[in-house]
């Protein structure tokens, strides 16, 4: 359950004008409504909402908790370092990486902290029951958990939302997709949602690399 540390009074803001291009790509708001990652609020609070340009040219929500996070007590559980992984690659040959379905979206907020989760539209007002991107110290909350998850595989490195299971032989099954129950992924909210992604060709590359 993720917690959400403020001083001070709650902050609000008018929600500001989109275009009727942007406008129309905000269904995304009735997907999580439905899903029951967001639901419509009276909070006090209120931050704003930004479209963000896709790749694809769409456009893509984007919450702006830059003033909410201006006072948020920050978290100061460490974020492991890449460079940690690759020093642990030695001798492996047989590489995995299994990722959260809508990885944020499995923590749910506390109740009391909730409202301050309030985005504000032209939509309406909205706020998450389930961790958003854009809050301060979400990437600490969630590599607390998945450290918590993950303890007793010592053969899988955890990185935020992604981990990355290697062997020296080729294992004899993956149990590493789908709830997570295979392999013990389970909190007391249930089983994860896992999906296995198949490495580019690129890996490959890896034996031919010398360190320094």
């Amino acid at each position: 359950m993720h917690h959400i540390t403020t001083t001070g009074p709650p902050l609000h803001t008018r929600a500001h004008r989109l275009p009727a291009n942007k406008l129309s790509q905000t269904k995304e708001f009735r997907k999580m409504k439905e899903m029951g990652t967001m639901c419509c609020s009276d909070s006090p609070w209120a931050s704003l909402l930004h479209m963000a340009q896709k790749l694809t040219g769409g456009w893509r929500p984007c919450w702006d908790y830059c003033h909410l996070n201006d006072i948020t007590t920050a978290d100061q559980y460490p974020v492991p370092y890449i460079q940690d992984f690759i020093a642990n690659l030695g001798g492996a040959k047989f590489f995995f990486k299994i990722d959260l379905v809508q990885g944020y979206h499995q923590i749910p907020v506390h109740p009391d902290n909730i409202p301050k989760t309030a985005i504000i539209t032209q939509l309406g007002f909205f706020k998450f029951l389930c961790m958003p991107f854009g809050l301060k110290n979400t990437a600490q909350a969630f590599q607390c958990l998945m450290d918590m998850v993950g303890r007793d595989l010592d053969f899988v490195f955890i990185y935020l939302d992604d981990r990355h299971p290697s062997h020296e032989s080729y294992p004899t099954r993956t149990p590493y997709s789908g709830s997570g129950r295979e392999w013990g992924v389970m909190w007391r909210h249930g089983p994860l949602n896992l999906r296995t992604i198949i490495l580019p060709t690129r890996i490959s590359t890896l034996k031919l690399h010398h360190g320094p």
